[in-house]
């Protein structure tokens, strides 16, 4: 069974906070039990490239939100992935996602990466893309502007009317345990790509899926 926010925040993660939430409401969330079987979707990147190295270092995660505007207009959150690995493991990791989400989505997702900061970054953006557009995956990039707390606005006031629902999964709770400590927890990271994926499927469609562009 699911835990509660109270609990899961208590025994798994050793920080109580507030049962309500902050900025995300623990109840907005509505909780379906299969996955959409049509419509676009979008698995939306933010990324980063350390992994822990020993106790007490909590580095960023590279978050991955799937998304799918069902035929209601609802956002539908499908599969959250998330990971801390170096650089060079993090790509591999992403070929994998990749070719998994080709194989259960292809002709109806697209992938959106957001560009790392930097000349550095941006070649190895550019890079990750190519490897990526090989596997037959729709990529797009970019530079997401302004703060993190603004645009996931959007995306909460929905939740709020009660409009994203959640298929199932591991990372259900876990994602409404960081949604619950929006903005003042200590990740991020499944927020803003969760944000970032509704911002896409709320876009006209050659920013979803059905289409594919190149870089």
């Amino acid at each position: 069974d699911e835990l509660g926010a109270y609990g899961f925040a208590s025994l798994l993660q050793g920080r109580p906070r507030p049962r309500e939430g902050g900025m995300f409401k623990w109840a907005w969330w509505q909780l379906i039990d299969d996955v959409p079987k049509v419509g676009p979707m979008v698995r939306y990147w933010d990324l980063a490239g350390t992994e822990p190295k020993g106790k007490g270092h909590d580095p960023d995660y590279s978050a991955g939100t799937l998304a799918c505007r069902m035929p209601d207009l609802r956002t539908a959150i499908v599969d959250v992935a998330r990971f801390r690995k170096s650089i060079a493991a993090r790509d591999a990791e992403l070929e994998v996602l990749a070719k998994a989400d080709l194989a259960a989505y292809r002709g109806r997702i697209r992938w959106w990466i957001e560009t790392e900061a930097g000349i550095a970054g941006q070649e190895r953006t550019a890079t990750l893309v190519r490897r990526l557009q090989a596997l037959g995956m729709p990529v797009s990039t970019e530079h997401p502007t302004g703060k993190k707390i603004h645009r996931a606005e959007p995306l909460a006031s929905k939740a709020e009317a009660g409009n994203v629902v959640l298929c199932p999964g591991p990372w259900r709770d876990p994602f409404r345990a960081e949604a619950a400590d929006f903005p003042n927890g200590a990740h991020d990271d499944q927020i803003d790509s969760a944000a970032g994926a509704d911002s896409k499927l709320a876009a006209p469609a050659p920013q979803v899926g059905f289409t594919s562009v190149s870089m």
